[in-house]
């Protein structure tokens, strides 16, 4: 009888102590997480500072930077980009045409 409340109180203590290990690993890799979100922000602000500091970062950007608007270009002229463009199209026309219905029936609907 005694070997048992001694084994349930143990494991009642192991339980616990696992519970709480598992709530400060959370915890650590909550703060770590924003830690490391924190430092890509940073990052992403260095590199642009960087780009715009240094003359041959910046001509290579600019290249880049032209090189995919020319590549956007090219792909956008091909038949099955202009057929999706076709149906993103008609589908903003039904959403405006459904938008505005929408807004037709909130007005007619008296408030209280």
């Amino acid at each position: 009888m005694k070997k048992s409340k001694l084994l349930l109180a143990g494991a009642a203590v192991l339980t616990a102590v696992a519970a709480f290990a598992a709530v400060s690993v959370k915890e650590q890799i909550d703060a770590l997480q924003k830690e490391r979100d924190q430092l890509e922000l940073e990052m992403h602000k260095v590199r642009i500072e960087l780009i715009k500091s240094d003359p041959a970062l910046t001509r290579l950007h600019q290249r880049i930077m032209a090189m995919h608007k020319e590549l956007a270009i090219q792909v956008d002229r091909k038949p099955e980009m202009s057929k999706l463009y076709s149906k993103a199209a008609k589908l903003d026309a039904e959403l405006e045409k459904l938008r505005k219905e929408m807004e037709k029936q909130d007005k007619e609907v008296p408030s209280k």
